[in-house]
């Protein structure tokens, strides 16, 4: 009677599982946002998406394949994949985010001296916590013709011309096999009268209104979104690809990862 009892439970457990992966399946992609017309956000490990702040509307969202660079570049170039959605506010602010897989055994090393923005001029790097993840930050200014969205804004007439100042936020997780990047991107004013490494006012006042331009949803919160659908994939027309795999940065082996931290 006992076997039969646990028979029919691990059934009825299965049943009950299986009904509600066909409800909600685990998807990355695009999270329903009434307001901005839709987030990032991954129902699948690691489950998280990336609110805009309500003055945000998307612009472009999408699935593409970035041929990242390879520690040593032994036996060609692996593909990540990447999960993004590109959203603007109406004074032309910018809000991007990416969730990248790593290619195969493959791993996002941690960077501390962000020599991936190659070409960028930075002006503060450092490290915060928002919403229970523990994010590495960056400001810095990149020139447009290095950065990998600018086409898709302008292809909406959201672009602009002439250098960007970017706050950048970086997360990984899943044993460092997921890249979390999101960058809030203004225009940087052509009259500017000081840098920004000598004006630290103007400076804070940018990262105050990056901060405030998008929210960390974790799966396990009761604000994540109800539902996530998959997204286009694209080859890569519109996409910089070459300068978003520069963005993203190398990947390495877990073997010589472990070798080099050792």
């Amino acid at each position: 009677m006992t076997k039969l009892i646990l028979v029919v439970s691990v059934i009825v457990f299965v049943g009950v599982a299986g009904c509600l992966a066909v409800r909600s399946p685990l998807v990355r992609g695009l999270g329903q946002d009434p307001v901005s017309g839709g987030m990032l956000a991954s129902s699948a490990l690691p489950a998280v998406a990336v609110k805009p702040a309500e003055d945000m509307r998307l612009v472009a969202a999408g699935r593409v394949s970035v041929p990242v660079t390879r520690e040593g570049m032994f036996n060609g170039i692996p593909s990540a994949a990447g999960w993004y959605a590109l959203h603007a506010n109406p004074s032309g602010a910018q809000l991007t985010a990416i969730l990248a897989e790593a290619p195969d055994r493959m791993r996002w090393p941690v960077n501390p001296t962000f020599t991936e923005h190659r070409g960028a001029v930075s002006l503060r790097t450092g490290s915060e916590e928002r919403d229970g993840m523990n994010l590495s930050t960056c400001t810095f200014i990149r020139q447009e013709k290095d950065d990998p969205w600018m086409p898709l804004y302008a292809a909406q007439g959201k672009g602009w011309e002439g250098p960007l100042l970017v706050r950048q936020y970086v997360w990984r997780g899943i044993n460092d096999s997921f890249k979390l990047m999101i960058e809030y991107r203004e225009a940087l004013p052509a009259d500017i009268l000081l840098p920004l490494a000598d004006d630290p006012a103007s400076r804070n006042a940018f990262e105050r209104r990056a901060d405030a331009a998008f929210t960390l949803l974790r799966g396990d919160g009761g604000n994540f979104p109800g539902s996530v659908d998959k997204v286009p994939g694209t080859d890569g027309g519109e996409v910089r690809r070459r300068c978003l795999a520069d963005v993203l940065g190398e990947v390495v082996e877990p073997m010589r990862l472990s070798l080099c931290c050792d």
